[in-house]
């Protein structure tokens, strides 16, 4: 405003400060807008770093700055700013790695994630992307509290799953249970063999699969403890019978009548009942292994006693079957002798019969010969010749012999025989076939009426 040795008039002066004061005006303004810009980002982390309830005080704090507007004050607001957002970005990354983690844990777990993280802070389950998320410090220790407590519920759940699985496997094989039943928990065995960290199938570990083991145990313990009342019984049936053998009193306390109603009220473990029998088995068995020699002498007196009662039973009871079987033989010769005797008399009547017929066939065959011819001349002193007999047509050609006077005179002698004995009257009884036997020489044989 000086201009050589003289003072410039006040227009001047004025015109010429006028463009500076405009420029320090932009200045103020562009450095507001820096402040107010700072201030809101500084405004914002601290807002997210904080809790809700702070974010008065906060605003607050930067309107009773607003008259430092300098370059050191903007230098410090920048510098807060950066160690804010250093800050924040540290906090976020923390606060993201919680989340994915407890996001993993929630799923296998089969736990609900929005309602697990909202219990921590609502802004956490925001799903827009210029939504802040409150990282504040009781944020980040609620994640950290929520992850250890979620780890924890895993490792009982694991464990809880482990024991479950090796009872249903215990009782798998005890029941011999077929491998449909087992198919449905292949996945559930070849996970729960993995260290925690490597368990991350999603509902691995939820109440709904533990649900399902447990039901599983519980239905199969159900036969377990039928099937182990049948092995009780068929163990203490054993002792008793062992017992037996060794002369000595099995324990009462183990009695089927007690035992039975023990242990389908609860009262008693039947794992615990079978133990016990065992015991007392392998207890009865020492002792007796100590009467063994006292035991192998009385068995023998015993033997030798039921062998002498029984030869004894023997020697009468042979007698008698002695007898029966003569008895019986005697019969069977009786009925033999009855069954001959009537065979022969049927045979004889009919031969008889047959013998008569032909006999009076051939007296009329010769009469009427005798009749037809008369007597010939045979070359004799008296002109009288031998009658020839003739065949007769009527007789045919099977039997021409008979009729011959050499055959015939045979025949005679046998029907006359015959006809004595014909007359005579029949008794087939001891002495008919006595005397039948005495005239034949044998017994006769069923004859041949062809």
């Amino acid at each position: 405003m000086q201009k050589d040795k003289g003072v410039l008039p006040l227009k001047e002066q004025l015109a010429a400060v006028v463009p500076v004061l405009e420029n320090l005006k932009c200045k103020k303004e562009e450095r507001i807008k820096q402040f107010s810009n700072i201030r809101q980002q500084i405004k914002k982390i601290r807002f997210e770093l904080s809790e809700y309830n702070d974010q008065e005080d906060n605003v607050s704090g930067f309107e009773t700055e607003e008259h430092d507007l300098s370059t050191r004050k903007l230098n410090n607001y920048q510098a807060e700013l950066r160690a804010l957002q250093k800050d924040k970005s540290e906090r976020l990354h923390k606060v993201l790695e919680y989340i994915n983690e407890v996001h993993s844990l929630c799923g296998v777990l089969g736990i609900d994630f929005g309602k697990t993280v909202n219990e921590v802070h609502p802004s956490l389950h925001q799903n827009g992307v210029e939504q802040s998320r409150n990282i504040s410090n009781s944020t980040l220790e609620g994640l950290a509290s929520t992850i250890s407590n979620l780890k924890a519920e895993r490792k009982s759940r694991i464990y809880k799953m482990r024991e479950t699985m090796e009872s249903l496997c215990q009782l798998w094989k005890l029941m011999d249970s077929p491998e449909e039943e087992k198919r449905q928990f292949n996945k559930v065995m070849s996970i729960l063999i993995l260290p925690e960290e490597g368990i991350t199938s999603l509902g691995i570990l939820s109440e709904e699969i533990i649900k399902k083991m447990e039901t599983e145990v519980e239905r199969l313990t159900k036969l377990k403890v039928s099937r182990l009342k049948e092995i009780v019984m068929k163990r203490r049936a054993e002792l008793e019978e062992i017992c037996q053998n060794a002369h000595i009193e099995p324990d009462v306390s183990t009695a089927p009548e007690q035992t039975d109603a023990m242990i389908d009220s609860g009262l008693i473990d039947p794992s615990e009942l079978l133990a016990n029998i065992e015991s007392q088995i392998l207890k009865v068995k020492e002792e007796s292994l100590s009467r063994k020699d006292i035991m192998d002498r009385i068995n023998k007196w015993i033997a030798a006693c039921d062998e002498e009662a029984w030869l004894e039973e023997y020697n009468q009871g042979r007698l008698i079957s002695v007898l029966e079987e003569y008895r019986h033989n005697r019969e069977q010769k009786e009925e033999e002798k009855r069954r001959t005797r009537r065979n022969w008399r049927a045979s004889y009547l009919q031969r008889n019969k047959q013998f008569l017929a032909l006999n009076q066939a051939q007296k009329w065959a010769s009469s009427l010969n005798r009749k037809t011819n008369g007597y010939r001349s045979n070359g004799t002193s008296n002109g009288l010749k031998t009658p020839t007999p003739r065949r007769s047509s009527s007789l045919g050609s099977a039997t021409p012999e008979l009729l011959t006077p050499r055959s015939y005179s045979g025949h005679n002698r046998y029907f006359g025989d015959l006809r004595r004995l014909s007359t005579s009257q029949l008794n087939f009884g001891d002495d008919s076939l006595s005397t039948f036997t005495s005239i034949s020489g044998s017994e006769p044989e069923s004859p041949s009426l062809g």
